[in-house]
């Protein structure tokens, strides 16, 4: 779905929805100069700018340092910018900005979310026995550790059957 304002044309914004912490993603934007002539493409993340292509500057790319933004200048362009080493601040509201050259200065934009998540660790269980007898109560821990933002739901299962227990407070 496209955003159109007397020719220049912003056709998309790429940016995925959920990415891992350490990892790299890339944000894309696809646009159509329909006979315009490119002046700049910005990206910003939560309102501030911190990504800046100008074709006619030396050099074309500008950098704003912001928390949890590292961009790989080399795999960045005027369609895509590659940030790497996400952190859990890197998440948030990310809008391209796209300008015509003068005289008519068209600018269009469009924004996306996304959000840093880091996986939990391999869950680590104690206080289990090697053996029960049937009707014995099993009393048992399972803790995961490092799972942002949110906790994950555990679900204890005996010989493949879900199982219901009571927490301690």
């Amino acid at each position: 779905m496209g955003c159109l304002v007397d020719g220049l044309k912003l056709l998309d914004v790429r940016i995925n929805n959920h990415t891992l912490l350490g990892s790299s993603t890339t944000l894309t934007c696809i646009y159509d100069l329909e006979g315009e002539t490119l002046y700049s493409v910005k990206w910003y993340k939560d309102g501030d700018e911190f990504f800046r292509y100008l074709p006619k500057s030396k050099p074309e790319i500008q950098v704003f340092e912001q928390k949890g933004i590292h961009i790989d200048i080399d795999k960045s362009n005027s369609n895509e910018v590659v940030l790497d080493s996400l952190q859990l601040s890197s998440s948030g509201s990310y809008r391209c900005e796209v300008s015509a050259e003068a005289p008519s200065f068209q600018t269009v934009a469009q924004e996306r979310d996304m959000l840093t998540v880091a996986l939990p660790e391999s869950p680590q269980i104690s206080g289990l026995q090697s053996e029960y007898i049937v009707g014995e109560i099993v009393n048992a821990n399972c803790t995961l550790n490092h799972a942002l933002p949110l906790q994950p739901q555990l679900v204890w299962y005996i010989n493949n059957k879900k199982i219901f227990f009571v927490r301690n407070p």
